[in-house]
């Protein structure tokens, strides 16, 4: 096991990211439907997937090493067209983030990263963008994706 050089957070994220625009590319057209900023929503694409950094990770000491548990907070976008049509893209879509986030635990090789893990503890709710709307423009899931990456310190 080498050390993670930079940011051990950043390298999970960015490989998160990554994963997430190649294994759901054939449903989002734009690189921006993949984001870190929600104001992306107004932007009028079908589907969009937010991300944040979660709560501090947990650990598992060693040592000389970590492994950490890294949470990324993500809220799922599906705009709402009629009903059973957003239903629709809304299982689809997120049966491909649940089969790109498991189908490579290390998310494409990423240092130190072996396991990954979705959950969601709420569950899917329309969003209107005003109060008084007649329907929603949204379906919104919100979830949590855990990434585990072992962390090897060295002397500075």
């Amino acid at each position: 096991m080498t050390a993670v050089e930079g940011d051990p957070y950043k390298l999970v994220e960015d490989g998160f990211v990554a994963k997430m625009r190649a294994k759901v590319s054939e449903l989002a057209e734009f690189d921006y439907q993949v984001a870190s900023d929600d104001t992306v929503i107004a932007r009028g694409a079908d589907y969009f997937l937010v991300y944040r950094p979660g709560a501090f990770p947990t650990d598992d000491v060693d040592e000389d090493q970590d492994d950490f548990t890294w949470h990324i907070n993500c809220d799922l976008f599906i705009r709402y067209k009629e009903y059973q049509t957003s239903w629709d893209i809304f299982k689809v879509v997120r049966w491909k983030i649940i089969k790109a986030v498991r189908s490579d635990r290390s998310l494409g090789s990423i240092a130190g990263v072996y396991k990954t893990r979705i959950t969601s503890p709420e569950q899917p709710q329309y969003f209107a963008l005003e109060e008084k709307a007649v329907k929603p423009n949204f379906i919104i899931q919100g979830f949590q994706v855990e990434v585990t990456q072992r962390v090897e310190f060295e002397e500075e």
